[in-house]
């Protein structure tokens, strides 16, 4: 099928653009996907080292101090990307 516009003939897209097009959209996704997983992960490092102190939080929650230590630990040895 053949769009004319001004002159100019547009052909549909080959099966190779479009498999390009899908990997460089699904490596974006993947790298915004991989900033947000990071952005969250430092962020929750950081409310647990302010809270960590925090008697009335690790009642609520339900942990010791020594457990958050440790999952801030294993948190900070992770990869997120």
């Amino acid at each position: 099928m053949r769009i004319k516009t001004k002159d100019v003939e547009a052909q549909p897209r080959s099966e190779q653009f479009l498999k390009t097009q899908f990997l460089t959209d699904n490596a974006l996704a993947t790298m915004v996907h991989g900033v947000w997983v990071g952005f969250r992960q430092r962020q929750l490092i950081r409310d647990l080292e302010r809270r960590i102190d925090d008697e009335r939080f690790l009642n609520d929650v339900g942990i010791t101090k020594q457990e958050v230590e440790n999952q801030l630990a294993e948190l900070r040895r992770q990869k997120f990307f």
